[in-house]
């Protein structure tokens, strides 16, 4: 089995496995003043709760032996600097999910510092840790939750390919009571590429 655990590489990007020695780039980070996010704040507790929640789902096996998620620091290939993270995975879904949409293969997830937005480095991460993921087999099925209000990440993830969901009214209010915003549902399938 191709082992992910130490990172790997795209044109631009750095992907590292997520640990707690990068507390203090992630603390750097989050004290700045475009910082946006809402998975943690810029206090120490506050980020190593995020890291070591992350590690910890890292770690988790599935019955074949696989990850049941694959969390990453990205770095700036030229510069060595912490620009955000990218997270692929089953585990951060509650049952709720599979019962409402099925299986719809992983939860894919980024966040990148503001300052970083509109260079394409979103979609370069995600898409490299897809590529990584399908080439090896990990897994081939993807799908996103996306602010109809975030027109970047709509536009990536339909560069992507990804298709949006017609949601029924149940997996609606699931999602607007789950995230307290208007959400849409994006997947896309690599089983037949």
């Amino acid at each position: 089995m191709y082992d992910l655990s130490k990172g790997f590489e795209t044109k631009r990007l750095i992907f590292k496995p997520l640990c707690l020695s990068e507390l203090e780039n992630y603390i750097k980070i989050s004290q700045s003043k475009d910082f946006k996010y809402s998975a943690f704040d810029n206090t120490k507790k506050s980020i190593t709760e995020f890291l070591t929640r992350g590690i910890e789902a890292s770690q988790k096996k599935d019955t074949q032996g696989r990850n049941l998620t694959y969390k990453y620091s990205l770095y700036l290939k030229n510069a060595g600097q912490l620009i955000g993270y990218v997270a692929c995975g089953a585990d951060f879904r509650d049952i709720k999910y599979g019962q409402l949409f099925g299986d719809l293969g992983y939860e894919l997830g980024v966040f990148l510092h503001s300052s970083y937005w509109g260079e394409g480095l979103g979609y370069e991460a995600t898409q490299g840790l897809i590529k990584e993921l399908v080439a090896h087999n990990i897994q081939k099925r993807f799908f996103t939750i996306v602010s109809e209000n975030n027109i970047a990440s709509v536009k990536t993830i339909q560069k992507r390919g990804f298709i949006r969901h017609s949601l029924t009214a149940e997996q609606h209010i699931f999602l607007a009571n789950k995230y307290k915003e208007e959400k849409h549902l994006y997947s896309k399938s690599y089983e037949d590429d």
